[in-house]
């Protein structure tokens, strides 16, 4: 993105290029690769994408049916009934081809909650952490898309973060109460914490109400696990993310009070007891130091 450009409530996929001067008016789509510029208005609503077949092809004009200025590359992508998938406006393309096999069986249909996190976990997974603004300005532009919460991003965030540590677990099932492993387990979840606490601290905010949400989504996570080893690791977790201020102490005391009034079965009473016994250290020291983190942090140093 070059200087003096201006982009109103829009989104811009990965590769495009916006020349000096270019002004990107409310509730435009700019697809992959796009060039636009210099020196050009895009009016509302316009969606522009990039014919990618041209690009193994001869083509002396690159642009159509739009203005995108003298550098410009692109298409203003009109919605025809049985039009070519890889002119839509998300395809994104790959120079080895191929017919994939049809299965009949059923089709699934996903929940928007479970698009939203998979579009989440696809962002994170293309990025590494030293690009943590694309990582966010992308993440943004998917809770907008989705109509979801800050802290609906935190808590899709997490999964992704703490793959590695998921993978080592499977890796090591047979070894996995030895002291060695245990050791390099936690090793590994303050260095996804360490890695990631930006992102998360970038979508948590100051309310207690929304962040155990968070917390509760974490709590999910655990308890789901195929290995339930990562669940054996709940207050672990819950210390690191006050060690590094991912979140205030107010937060766990909130949902540890919620969590104690829950009782929806038999089952549900089982887990919600193994949780809070997990933490009851932790819990009774936050309220022994009146909600002070610095005296409990240093209580978890010495710990």
């Amino acid at each position: 993105i070059e200087d003096n450009c201006t982009i109103s409530t829009s989104i811009i996929c990965s590769e495009v290029s916006l020349k000096s001067n270019t002004k990107i008016l409310e509730g435009c789509v700019v697809g992959y690769d796009v060039v636009i510029g210099p020196e050009i208005e895009v009016p509302t609503e316009t969606k522009i994408y990039k014919k990618f077949e041209d690009e193994y092809n001869e083509v002396k004009s690159p642009c159509h049916n739009i203005d995108l200025g003298e550098n410009g590359v692109g298409y203003k992508w009109v919605f025809e009934e049985d039009s070519d998938v890889n002119n839509s406006l998300i395809y994104k393309p790959k120079k080895i081809k191929f017919t994939p096999k049809v299965v009949k069986e059923e089709k699934i249909e996903l929940t928007l909650d479970e698009k939203f996190k998979l579009e989440i976990e696809d962002i994170i997974s293309r990025f590494h952490n030293s690009q943590l603004e694309h990582i966010i300005l992308e993440i943004t532009s998917t809770k907008l898309k989705f109509n979801r919460q800050f802290i609906d991003c935190a808590t899709a965030c997490f999964p992704t973060s703490f793959k590695p540590i998921k993978e080592f677990i499977e890796d090591n099932l047979d070894n996995i109460k030895s002291e060695d492993i245990k050791n390099e387990i936690k090793k590994k979840i303050q260095e996804a914490f360490s890695t990631w606490s930006e992102l998360f601290m970038n979508f948590i905010g100051n309310n207690d109400d929304e962040n155990i949400e968070f917390l509760f989504g974490i709590q999910e996570y655990c308890e789901k696990d195929r290995t339930k080893v990562i669940f054996d690791y709940f207050s672990f977790i819950v210390e690191d993310l006050l060690k590094q201020d991912i979140l205030p102490s107010s937060t766990v005391l909130l949902w540890a009070e919620e969590l104690s009034l829950m009782s929806d079965d038999e089952e549900d009473d089982v887990l919600t007891k193994n949780i809070l016994d997990q933490c009851n250290s932790i819990i009774l020291n936050l309220k022994a130091s009146k909600n002070n983190e610095d005296d409990f942090l240093s209580y978890l140093s010495d710990d």
